[in-house]
């Protein structure tokens, strides 16, 4: 009984020591960028993953739904991205500022989202970016032919909106949602 007992303990502390020396994805340092006229520090993906673009968009102070500066990973995968965006002079300073606006913002996605061909919420829930209040969601589409799964983050922080959203191939989502992750945990507003 003691010699199985033993035994086992060595099996697991094995399976554990082997897990911890598999090869893991390098991960890219942290870098600043000038989002919306705020600097934000964040993880990118590895070069490997994708061409970094940034895009500077004429913000008209009447339509606060154009983002004034876009942040793109073009991965080598087909249909997908990684984008990162700030729309400036948001009407509101934070999430609890005024429900009522939250709550119609809210639809909104959750309505753009349920129009797109075979489009779920699979997931929604109440997240965080750097310590501010963020709605997260998880999502599926039909993308032409393929069949899309997704995260989109969606916070203010200075009157800014910021939306992080990941967008993957159904069948590339596990070997690519860490990337997502990574992005949003490393996040820090300056």
């Amino acid at each position: 009984m003691k010699l199985a007992r033993i035994g086992a303990i060595c099996m697991i502390a094995a399976s554990l020591f082997l897990s911890a020396c598999q090869p893991q994805a390098a991960m890219a340092p942290p870098e600043t960028f000038e989002i919306s006229s705020q600097q934000v520090t964040f993880t990118p993906p590895a070069e490997s993953w994708g061409e970094k673009k940034i895009a500077s968009l004429p913000h008209d102070g009447n339509d606060q739904k154009t983002p004034d500066t876009v942040v793109s990973f073009i991965p080598p995968i087909p249909n997908s991205s990684l984008t990162v965006s700030g729309m400036g002079n948001w009407p509101q300073s934070s999430w609890e500022e005024n429900q009522e606006a939250t709550n119609d913002f809210t639809r909104q996605i959750q309505t753009n989202i349920l129009k797109r061909s075979q489009g779920e919420i699979i997931k929604q829930r109440t997240a965080h970016l750097d310590g501010e209040p963020a709605l997260e969601l998880e999502v599926r589409y039909l993308e032409a032919t393929t069949l899309m799964h997704g995260k989109q983050l969606y916070a203010i922080h200075n009157k800014t909106m910021w939306v992080i959203a990941l967008n993957v191939p159904e069948d590339k989502w596990k070997e690519n949602a860490s990337i997502y992750d990574q992005l949003i945990d490393s996040w820090k507003f300056k």
